[in-house]
């Protein structure tokens, strides 16, 4: 099973384009909708038995109103995937060019391959992970005490 919820705005999905899954789930918000592609002919047996909805695969009346908000937030999320991927493409390439012109015993890995434009993956030569771990502590954008990102500071690395 593939649950793509934070994908699916950035990239869009084609499940012709994804031969080896046979289910497929995201959701929406608020709370209580969602959706599960399930390939033709693969086995599966419903959670919840009863009712003869979508031919007894579930039961329960469907929550229209939520189906037709979710169907038109998929429209407007990947409307403008393209260029909006494009854009995020162009600001990974230059914070990598950024660091790789400060810091020359850095590689950023995957560059000759295909990439998420939302990530980059770089490798520290010659420095102990202990010094890279003090660094990145006495960061203003991370929170040392609960180890993750800084709430915001995603936005302030990129907008500047």
């Amino acid at each position: 099973m593939l649950e793509i919820c934070k994908q699916l705005q950035r990239n869009g999905y084609d499940v012709v384009f994804l031969p080896h899954v046979d289910l497929l789930s995201f959701s929406g918000h608020p709370k209580g909708i969602g959706a599960l592609y399930v390939r033709r002919g693969t086995p599966w047996r419903p959670l919840m038995i009863g009712g003869h909805q979508e031919d007894g695969r579930r039961g329960g009346t469907e929550n229209v109103p939520y189906i037709v908000g979710l169907a038109r937030a998929m429209d407007l999320a990947v409307e403008n995937c393209q260029q909006k991927m494009e854009q995020i493409a162009r600001l990974r390439d230059r914070l990598e060019a950024g660091i790789l012109e400060k810091l020359p015993w850095v590689q950023v890995n995957g560059v000759e391959t295909l990439r998420l434009p939302n990530t980059t993956n770089v490798s520290y030569h010659y420095i102990f992970p202990r010094i890279v771990a003090s660094l990145r502590d006495a960061s203003p954008y991370w929170d040392a005490k609960n180890n993750q990102p800084r709430p915001g500071t995603d936005q302030l690395i990129v907008k500047r």
